[in-house]
């Protein structure tokens, strides 16, 4: 068992440190700062994979893989991706 790879680009990964602080790799947080106390967090294991986004093409685990930009509501681009023959598979 690992972490779970996430491809994404830049853009993306500072919309989901804003939106899912708590899925980031973060320095240990104190819980009430005076005690000093760890806070204990139970998240998924995440590899967070940032690629350039000009990138035409990736290979993800011995598969070729190409971005494709999608609207995810409103103005928001986010990536979505073709892969298979002649990248026919889209997800």
């Amino acid at each position: 068992h690992g972490a779970i790879p996430i491809y994404l680009t830049e853009t993306t990964m500072q919309t989901c440190r804003g939106v899912y602080p708590y899925l980031m790799p973060t320095p240990k947080e104190k819980w009430d700062g005076e005690q000093g106390n760890d806070v204990p967090r139970r998240t998924a294991a995440l590899e967070w994979v940032v690629y350039d986004e000009e990138a035409r093409e990736l290979s993800v685990k011995d598969t070729l893989v190409r971005p494709l930009p999608v609207l995810h509501g409103g103005s928001y681009i986010c990536m979505g991706f073709g892969f298979g023959q002649n990248m026919q598979v889209v997800i």
